[in-house]
């Protein structure tokens, strides 16, 4: 069963679409300025109407078990690394050792929206709630994760639904907390 919860756009794919127009407007009016577009609006077109696409998925085929589609969603990713720092004596600052680096936290926010005013969107947070409620990894679908920083898997640690968030009843604000997960071979030797 695949459900799709729908994330309003106001400021993704339209202000993509006035970016294009505006800059196709000036550049047959004004043909000798040259309009730069910033690396936001870059990110808003290439290859997709829709920024920041997020799937989550039970199994590694994303044609079977559960997904759920997070359109326009926003995505923080944080990567914490372990150094230990060694102070010696007469020498001013530290001396600094990497140790490792940790998994990634990804953050992903935005809102739930029912597109009827007045009906709250309970089917989809159930929807919302079967996969997310596993107790096992599961994988992620994403232009962006995938893509820059070669994250396919993730483990769900926190999440946020804020009622007292909510301005309208059909839209409901969540926060999501993954961490990076990845597949280990263990080499047992008798």
């Amino acid at each position: 069963m695949a459900i799709r919860i729908l994330i309003p756009s106001r400021t993704g794919v339209e202000s993509a679409m006035v970016s294009a127009i505006k800059e196709k407007l000036y550049r047959i009016a004004l043909s000798d300025i040259v309009i730069e577009t910033t690396n936001e609006e870059k990110l808003l077109n290439v290859g997709s109407n829709v920024i920041n696409e997020v799937v989550l998925h039970e199994n590694v085929n994303p044609q079977s078990g559960v997904n759920v589609v997070f359109d326009d969603c926003k995505i923080d990713v944080v990567l914490n690394k372990e150094i230990k720092q060694t102070e010696l004596v007469n020498r001013n600052g530290t001396v600094k050792e990497y140790i490792y680096s940790k998994d990634y936290v990804i953050t992903l926010k935005g809102t739930i929206r029912k597109d009827l005013s007045g009906s709250f969107p309970y089917d989809d947070l159930w929807y919302l709630q079967q996969i997310l409620t596993l107790n096992k990894k599961l994988y992620v679908s994403s232009r962006f994760l995938n893509g820059i920083y070669d994250i396919t898997q993730v483990v769900v640690e926190k999440v946020d639904f804020m009622q007292n968030s909510m301005n309208y009843f059909n839209v409901m604000p969540y926060s999501i907390t993954l961490w990076s997960d990845m597949d280990y071979d263990f080499l047992v030797e008798d």
